[in-house]
């Protein structure tokens, strides 16, 4: 009958779980998931009607209602009495279970679930090895430049170029200290901010970073020569 409280181990969340769990109490809701807006396949959805969930899908964006990874049941008792129903249904996805879907069974048996939104930017996946390395530059935030790695070095660097947006942006070799997959981001970035109508002057040895420009201009020992 006592409270139960689920959290992902692989999400980092920075909202007050206090303010979540005053909400939920108040609202005098059954049962409460922490969303965040998304449309990405990789999260839970939940889908509203009147402020409160009628659907949650697993891997599917029904809405903009992505789960954050953090679900309130008023009664524990619920999510053991719905998850036992999820598993005699065997509702699962691609062969696993997971928590979100077990509010489907709440719904079902006329509980009262609702969201409370944080905004994207609280939101942080640690599920990759990318995701864990981005995670851990805001770690380093007291730290003086030396004491950081090249490539962390050069994240501070773009992110620094590109906080205040800027109408051009020179890029020497930007992704030079960062893994492929970094560097993929950041060029990925750079267009975003380039169909903006930022202006991104970037010298690069990379074809595929080159790729990139609307205009590629070749050089050789410092002349024009394409």
């Amino acid at each position: 009958e006592n409270e139960l409280l689920v959290a992902n181990a692989d999400q980092w969340i920075d909202s007050s779980i206090d303010s979540f769990l005053t909400e939920a109490r108040a609202s005098l809701w059954d049962g409460a998931i922490m969303t965040f807006p998304n449309t990405h396949p990789r999260w839970s959805y939940a889908r509203l009607e009147d402020g409160l969930v009628v659907a949650i899908a697993e891997k599917q964006p029904i809405s903009r209602h992505a789960t954050a990874g953090l679900y309130y049941f008023r009664r524990g008792v619920d999510f053991v009495r719905g998850a036992e129903r999820m598993l005699f249904k065997n509702a699962s996805f691609s062969g696993e279970f997971y928590v979100a879907p077990v509010y489907n069974e709440l719904i079902l048996a006329g509980k009262r679930v609702g969201v409370f939104p944080i905004d994207a930017s609280q939101m942080h996946g640690l599920g990759t090895p990318e995701e864990v390395e981005r995670f851990q530059i805001v770690g380093k935030k007291e730290l003086y430049p030396n004491q950081l790695s090249g490539g962390q070095q050069q994240l501070v660097a773009v992110a620094r170029a590109v906080i205040a947006h800027p109408k051009i942006i020179l890029a020497d070799e930007p992704t030079g200290n960062l893994h492929s997959s970094q560097g993929k981001e950041i060029m990925e970035l750079f267009k975003r901010l380039n169909d903006k109508g930022t202006t991104i002057v970037q010298v690069t040895h990379s074809d595929v970073n080159a790729s990139y420009g609307r205009r590629i201009v070749k050089l050789s020992d410092g002349w024009i020569v394409d």
